[in-house]
């Protein structure tokens, strides 16, 4: 990416992409003030624009860009960067960390959507991804189960504090002997988990490095994916359909199952359950 030139450009000549507005909505209240601002002389931050093959889109700035066209402005201060289309799409999930409106639950779910959707991003660890846009790697990492899991209800996640280990929001945790060590070893299997995530990363680096022309890509990714899986498959998801958390043979005492396990286990036990 090449030096950010500050610069006044023509609002007609940016362009308006819904690819890269990580905003669910415009607040039209936020319009509003800034309006006012602008109206009584305030000097706004510049916005920050891409410039990708020749073509300038919004990345950052959107309620500024309203307010200025609805006061009838036809240019505003920006700061224009030459970026690839994968560099503007996280510059734009990355927007209003620390700036403008507070962002909502929502805004968060659409950033994390935004970058999911790179290619690129599937070699990068939940840790990176968050510290990069602004979220907790947990918020990351639930999302990307989901969208594995080809679940329908992300929006029911809620962004997490950092220090989060929970993996799929036990409700009834603390109500059964069992809950306390499965949630400790939820915790040991994430922890591994973000390891491989920070090796595929790495990898990732490396694969794009002269020094890696002689490895097996597709290979190794497979091999690393298969880890992952295995990992997920067997960490635990639910108290044991045998003996409900007491501790038996099937689940080695733990009181706890992993995810195949469950079900691989006869129907009839599992009636009722979630």
């Amino acid at each position: 990416m090449t030096k950010t030139k500050k610069t006044v450009v023509p609002l007609a000549d940016l362009t308006d992409d819904a690819r890269f507005q990580s905003r669910t909505r415009t607040d039209t209240g936020t319009v509003d003030d800034y309006k006012e601002s602008m109206s009584g002389g305030a000097v706004m931050p510049p916005i920050t624009v891409a410039l990708v093959e020749g073509v300038m889109f919004i990345v950052d700035g959107w309620h500024r860009v309203q307010a200025a066209r609805e006061l009838g402005y036809e240019e505003i201060e920006a700061e224009v960067i030459p970026m690839t289309d994968s560099e503007a799409m996280w510059r734009a999930a990355g927007a209003n960390q620390s700036h403008g409106l507070r962002r909502s639950n929502a805004d968060k779910i659409r950033a994390v959507e935004m970058v999911l959707a790179i290619p690129t991003t599937e070699m990068m660890s939940d840790r990176e991804i968050a510290r990069r846009i602004g979220v907790s790697h947990e918020f990351v990492r639930q999302h990307r189960m989901r969208e594995e899991e080809g679940s329908d209800s992300v929006d029911e996640v809620e962004e997490m504090d950092e220090e989060s280990t929970g993996v799929d929001g036990d409700d009834d945790a603390g109500d059964n002997a069992a809950d306390e060590p499965m949630a400790e070893a939820k915790k040991k299997y994430t922890e591994i988990i973000g390891m491989i995530d920070a090796v595929r990363a790495a990898l990732t680096m490396l694969s794009s490095d002269p020094a890696g022309y002689s490895v097996n890509w597709n290979a190794l990714d497979a091999d690393i994916r298969n880890a992952k899986r295995c990992l997920t498959d067997a960490m635990p998801h639910d108290l044991c359909v045998y003996c409900n958390g007491d501790g038996c043979d099937a689940c080695k005492h733990t009181g706890w199952l992993g995810k195949v396990a469950i079900e691989m286990a006869p129907k009839n036990l599992k009636k009722g359950r979630k």
